[in-house]
């Protein structure tokens, strides 16, 4: 009889709104075992361990070292992900991470080459790709029941996110407005579904909605691949 692995023990790192999707899926997953929660705010970080009946902390590298976890989730603000992560993957942790993977491509391409060195799991969350329709689609066009795809056009309309978070609007903080926000899960979902990389990229980003902002809220472009397919957003 085939020995039972023992559950993954994961903890999450910040407790804000997007955290809560995170802790019920660990608590959910058969494989996993949430055991502790971290936040700045403590109250924030004591109502969610309270909610789950884990450990909270205030440090994420306290919740590490007392832990004994195996992964984390990363649910910080935009321009936190890199040293986050950095740091988890230097402590040999699996990691979980909110989108983007970083406010620059630097900071990503960073964030890869400490996974790939600790040899660890490095997944970012972009759900686009896997719900409905999209493998039901990406498995027609596998299967060439639609013919060749020549062209993709995407629209992705959204209310203007409140501001609320300090962080948000910053272009050093937040990274980028609807392109980096949201555009990144559009982007995932259109490349697997192409299955090709792409070898050009033009794109005009403005500000058009009211009152001052730093960060974009309308992008237009058109992405080239490599097998001709043609991405207009």
């Amino acid at each position: 009889m085939a020995k039972k692995k023992r559950p993954i023990r994961v903890g999450i790192i910040g407790c804000g709104n997007i955290s809560l999707r995170h802790l019920d899926a660990a608590v959910s997953a058969e494989e996993a075992k949430l055991v502790a929660c971290c936040d700045i705010n403590k109250d924030r970080a004591r109502a969610a361990a309270k909610k789950y009946g884990i450990r909270a902390y205030r440090s994420y590298r306290r919740m590490i070292r007392r832990g004994r976890l195996d992964a984390v989730h990363i649910c910080l603000p935009h321009y936190q992900h890199t040293a986050v992560a950095n740091y988890c993957l230097m402590k040999k942790l699996h990691i979980l991470s909110e989108k983007p993977m970083a406010t620059t491509l630097e900071g990503a391409e960073l964030t890869v080459r400490y996974a790939e060195v600790m040899k660890k799991k490095y997944g970012v969350v972009l759900q686009y790709r896997e719900g409905a329709p999209a493998p039901l689609v990406r498995e027609a066009l596998a299967s060439g029941r639609l013919g060749k795809l020549l062209s993709v056009r995407s629209v992705l309309a959204l209310p203007a996110a409140p501001l609320g978070d300090e962080w948000r609007g910053s272009p050093t903080k937040e990274g980028g407005g609807i392109l980096l926000d949201e555009g990144v899960q559009v982007f995932d979902l259109v490349g697997s579904l192409v299955g090709s990389t792409p070898v050009s990229v033009s794109c005009s980003l403005a500000h058009r909605g009211e009152g001052a902002a730093e960060l974009e809220d309308t992008a237009e472009g058109l992405v080239v691949f490599e097998n001709g397919v043609r991405y207009s957003f």
